[in-house]
């Protein structure tokens, strides 16, 4: 399963997004019965640095992420899934930001 997370920037000046680390984007999965089976940080190490990026006016930045739709070395069973895409956004244009405007979720079926 291939995952994209877009952001446009609609405005007609060019804006800074700060992150408080590496780690720019999470993703998490999870079953019907609220269990994660997927989590894109697990076992990664992200820098400890703030990041900061810059989009332009009318500019689209991609982040993407593959799942092998495994969990201990088995296929997941099929049915209907939870995904939680996150921005890990602290600050626009130096102003903070609330997390839950860059955050969406979707059902998906497997």
């Amino acid at each position: 399963m291939k995952f994209e997370i877009l952001l446009t920037n609609e405005s007609g000046e060019t804006v800074q997004l700060q992150f408080p680390s590496g780690q720019q984007f999470e993703i998490i999965v999870r079953d019907q019965k609220g269990n994660i089976v997927y989590q894109y940080s697990e076992g990664k190490v992200f820098t400890l640095a703030i990041v900061t990026k810059e989009i332009k006016p009318r500019e689209t930045i991609t982040w993407t992420d593959v799942w092998d739709m495994k969990v201990n070395g088995k296929r997941v069973e099929p049915g209907k899934y939870f995904v939680t895409a996150q921005l890990q956004i602290m600050a626009l244009n130096g102003e903070s930001v609330d997390k839950k405007q860059f955050t969406i979720e979707k059902k998906v079926v497997v």
